[in-house]
C-alpha cells in the first residue's frame, strides 16, 4: 500500500453527525490516522495516550491527527470528551475506512489470546481497563495506523496484528520530520 494514491473518498461521520470526507477536510496536509480497534480496548487507548505526547511534534511537521472509530456518533463524541483528545475522533460504523486501508479482522487468537490478555490485564493494573460493546464494535477487527501525505499519498501503513503490536511514534515522525530530496 505504501506510496498508493488515495483516489476516492473517505467519509466519516463528526460529532454533529455530518458526513466529512477526510480527504477534503485535510486537503494539502499531511494525516495521520489511527484507526482504533474498540473504544474498550486498553491496549489501543495506551497507544493513543502515547499519541497524545506526540500532537504538538504532529502539528510542528503541519500533520493532522484524526482518529477514526466503529462507533456511532455519540460514542465518539464521548470517548474523546472522556480521554480529553486534542485531536478530531470520527466514526466509521460501516468500516469502509479501515477496508480502504485493509485494516482487516484477525482471528480470536490474535485478539483475545492470552499473549493479548495478559497485556491487557497488565494495563488494567496500571489504570488502563479494557472493555467492548459487542453490539456496537467488531472484537475481531483489528487496529491501524495510516500517515497520508499532502498528496493523499499512503506514506506509512501498519496493521496492529498482533493488537498489541504498534511501531513508536518516532517512527512516524520521521517520515514528517525528514529533509525533503531534491529533485533530480
Amino acid at each position: 500500500m505504501l506510496g498508493q494514491s488515495i483516489e476516492r473518498s473517505l467519509l466519516v461521520i463528526d460529532e454533529t453527525d455530518q458526513q466529512v470526507d477526510l480527504l477534503q477536510r485535510y486537503q494539502q496536509r499531511s494525516m495521520l490516522l489511527m484507526l482504533m480497534r474498540h473504544l474498550g480496548c486498553g491496549l489501543c487507548r495506551q497507544q493513543l495516550a502515547r499519541l497524545r505526547d506526540y500532537q504538538q511534534r504532529f502539528a510542528n511537521a503541519d500533520c493532522e491527527i484524526a482518529i477514526i472509530t466503529m462507533g456511532d456518533t455519540a460514542m465518539a463524541k464521548g470517548f474523546r470528551q472522556l480521554n480529553q483528545l486534542p485531536f478530531a475522533v470520527y466514526s466509521d460504523p460501516k468500516q469502509q475506512v479501515y477496508e480502504a486501508f485493509e485494516i482487516g479482522q484477525g482471528s480470536l487468537w490474535t485478539v483475545a489470546g492470552p499473549h493479548v490478555l495478559a497485556r491487557q490485564l497488565l494495563l488494567a493494573f496500571k489504570g488502563i481497563p479494557s472493555s467492548v460493546n459487542l453490539a456496537a464494535e467488531s472484537i475481531r477487527r483489528l487496529g491501524g495506523i495510516v500517515l497520508l501525505n499532502p498528496q493523499a499519498e499512503i506514506a506509512f501503513h501498519h496493521v496492529a496484528n498482533p493488537i498489541h503490536r504498534y511501531p513508536p511514534w518516532e517512527d512516524v515522525l520521521q517520515l514528517l520530520e525528514q529533509p525533503q530530496q531534491p529533485a533530480a
